[in-house]
C-alpha cells in the first residue's frame, strides 16, 4: 500500500475525504436562517392572507346574525389594513414588512374573488344570484394592495417603538376603522338593518376606545421617561 498516495494513518488506515464538521455546521445554520427569516414568514403571510380572503365570502353561506356580522367586517377595508399592519409588526425588517404585506394582501384578494366567483351568493328568499367580476375585482383591489399594503406594513414595523414617536403608526388602524365605519353608518346602512348597525357601532366605539388607550399609554410612557431623566439630572 502506498501510504503517501492514500494518506494512511498509523492507527485507522486510509483516511476518507469528508466535509469538516465546521462546514456542515455553517451550512446548517445558513439553512435554518433562511427558513426562519424568509421561508416561514412568507408562508405565514400567504396562509393568513388566504384565510383573510376566505372569511368574508364564506361567512355568507351561514344564515345567522353572527355570520352576517363576520361577513360584513371582513368584506370592508379596515381588517385588511389591520392585517397588513400586523404582518409588518411581526416582520424582521422594513423591506420584508412591505413585501410580505403586499404579498399577503394580493393572496387574500385572489382568494376572496375566486371564492365569490366559484360560489356566487344568493340572498335569502331570492332566486337571483349575486355574482362578481373575477378579473376586474382582482385588478382593482390588487392595485390597492400594491399601493397601500407596503405603507401599512411599514407602519406596523415602526409601531414597535415606544412612546410618542410610534403613536401615529399605532393609531393608523383604529383611525381607519373609525372613519370607515362612520362613513358606512352615514351613507349605506339601512336604519332597519340591525345587524349592520350593531356591527358598525361596535367597531366604531371599539376603535375609539383603542385609540384612547394607545394615546394614554404613549403619554404615560413619555412622562415616565421624562421623570426618570429629571431624577437622574437632579442626582
Amino acid at each position: 500500500m502506498d501510504c503517501a498516495a492514500n494518506r494512511c494513518d498509523a492507527t485507522s488506515g486510509p483516511t476518507v475525504n469528508s466535509t469538516p464538521p465546521s462546514v456542515l455546521s455553517r451550512k446548517g445554520k445558513t439553512i435554518f436562517h433562511v427558513l426562519r427569516s424568509y421561508v416561514m414568514p412568507t408562508a405565514a403571510a400567504l396562509g393568513t392572507g388566504a384565510l383573510l380572503g376566505l372569511i368574508g365570502p364564506a361567512a355568507l353561506k351561514w344564515d345567522n346574525p353572527f355570520a352576517a356580522a363576520l361577513s360584513l367586517i371582513f368584506s370592508v377595508g379596515w381588517p385588511w389594513a389591520g392585517y397588513a399592519f400586523l404582518v409588518g409588526f411581526f416582520s424582521r425588517s422594513k423591506t420584508m414588512s412591505g413585501l410580505l404585506a403586499f404579498a399577503g394582501l394580493a393572496t387574500g384578494v385572489t382568494v376572496y374573488y375566486l371564492f365569490k366567483y366559484i360560489y356566487p351568493y344568493t340572498p335569502p328568499g331570492s332566486t337571483n344570484v349575486t355574482g362578481v367580476s373575477f378579473s376586474s375585482g382582482i385588478v382593482v383591489w390588487g392595485t390597492m394592495a400594491l399601493l397601500l399594503g407596503p405603507p401599512m406594513g411599514l407602519a406596523g414595523y415602526l409601531s414597535r417603538h415606544q412612546g410618542m414617536v410610534a403613536l401615529p403608526f399605532q393609531l393608523a388602524v383604529p383611525l381607519i376603522a373609525f372613519f370607515e365605519t362612520n362613513m358606512r353608518l352615514d351613507v349605506e346602512t339601512d336604519p332597519g338593518d340591525y345587524v349592520a348597525l350593531i356591527t358598525w357601532n361596535t367597531v366604531k366605539y371599539g376603535a375609539v376606545a383603542i385609540s384612547l388607550f394607545l394615546t394614554w399609554r404613549a403619554a404615560w410612557s413619555f412622562w415616565q421617561r421624562r421623570s426618570h431623566l429629571s431624577t437622574r439630572n437632579d442626582a
